[in-house]
């Protein structure tokens, strides 16, 4: 995905305002940087819980590269699928 696109979307969300949109950016990196979401792929979840509440999809070759940090992932998640909220998402840890 471009990064023209990424960056417009922060705009978007932050109506315009350069200032926040930046300072939501530099936090999505720093959680990313400190989370490592690529890692979180390799996990196993509850599916009785989170089943059909998101996909995760890749985009690129990093098998073929060789080089995985190069893999994008893209996560949709679909919250109308939650039958509990506080049974859902209670334990921020899982």
């Amino acid at each position: 995905m471009p990064s023209q696109i990424v960056l417009q979307k922060y705009l978007n969300a932050n109506d315009g305002d350069v200032a926040k949109a930046k300072d939501q950016l530099t936090k999505t990196l720093t959680w990313r940087a400190q989370t490592k979401p690529l890692e979180l792929l390799k996990k196993s979840f509850n599916p009785a819980k989170f089943a059909a509440l998101g996909y995760v999809t890749t985009y690129g070759d990093q098998e073929d590269s060789g080089k995985p940090d190069m893999k994008e992932v893209f996560t949709w998640n679909i919250y109308g699928k939650v039958k509990k909220v506080e049974e859902t998402f209670s334990d921020l840890n899982e």
